[in-house]
């Protein structure tokens, strides 16, 4: 989604994030898209323990209320789904639409993976917030033309449906293997 909102022109990685999301500029006023995608924005949200009897500092029931960062943007790397959470409602700001709608015009369909689905983690102006961490559900053939996609670095027939630097890119190390 990312590749294809940069490749019309409506972002760059390096734009801050609260740029186009306000929820965002009090305490991570220098995360940038790029911070987001590789899990190096230092995103935490408000709350915990989201799950029955299972403690963890990284799930939060309100994903969408910043609390204070783990870390300063950029100086530390944590894999966890409130970051990629909040990337979702980010780029559905910068869609200005549903990221599952945008999704299949712009490469699903493209590509002939057929109907999939793509849960929602709340609302945005009427617009679902599909959640950036999980909740695909596609089949094996479906996501093996995802893959072939990628093994023929972005293009498909004589389309090029994802830029080729954006696959090259996806598929190269992006965070320094000391940050932790």
């Amino acid at each position: 989604i990312l590749a294809k909102l940069i490749e019309e022109g409506k972002c760059s990685l390096d734009d801050k994030a609260a740029q186009y999301e306000p929820l965002l500029a009090q305490n991570y006023p220098d995360a940038t898209l790029r911070h987001f995608t590789t899990m190096t924005s230092g995103y935490s949200a408000v709350g915990d323990d989201r799950w029955d009897g299972w403690v963890s500092e990284y799930w939060s029931w309100t994903p969408y209320d910043p609390a204070e960062p783990h870390f300063p943007a950029g100086e530390g790397y944590c894999y966890w789904d409130e970051n990629m959470m909040m990337l979702g409602r980010v780029l559905t700001q910068i869609a200005g639409q549903d990221l599952h709608a945008y999704l299949k015009e712009k490469v699903t369909d493209k590509i002939g993976s057929g109907d999939w689905q793509w849960g929602a983690e709340g609302e945005l102006d009427s617009i679902p917030i599909r959640n950036g961490c999980t909740n695909v559900e596609m089949s094996a053939r479906q996501l093996a033309r995802m893959g072939h996609l990628f093994l023929n670095k972005g293009q498909w027939k004589e389309e090029q449906v994802v830029p080729a630097e954006w696959v090259s890119d996806a598929l190269s190390n992006q965070v320094p293997l000391d940050l932790e």
